[in-house]
């Protein structure tokens, strides 16, 4: 229970126009989101992105038009047949687990000025 408490997080000020701090940082950004574009968590996974941000929206209205386009990625989680949503109010375990221990440099920039 207590390692979610470890994941790292930032709240970007300036939405979703931030992003691009996070790739000039190193990051790929992935928008968790049913789209057209959208791959699987499993794909996702499987291109080991060095450095991964990932992108949540809120609960029914999801994540804005520019803030998919701005995501380098988009990413669905597979659900069994008659769930329509994920909830992300508590904090996102799901795509943020992963076995064993993160590297030290896939870690989210540190909250600064502009961020909570």
């Amino acid at each position: 229970m207590g390692s979610v408490f470890h994941v790292p997080w930032t709240r970007l000020t300036s939405w979703p126009e931030d992003l691009a701090l996070l790739r000039q940082a190193g990051f790929t950004t992935a928008a968790l989101c049913l789209s057209d574009r959208s791959i699987t968590l499993d794909e996702l996974v499987a291109r080991r992105y060095e450095k991964l941000a990932l992108v949540f929206g809120t609960e029914g209205d999801g994540l804005t038009p520019r803030a998919l386009a701005a995501a380098d990625a988009h990413v669905r989680i597979p659900m069994d047949a008659g769930v329509d949503s994920l909830n992300v109010a508590p904090p996102p375990p799901s795509p943020s687990t992963r076995p064993g221990p993160a590297p030290p440099d896939a870690r989210a920039p540190s909250p600064g000025p502009s961020c909570r």
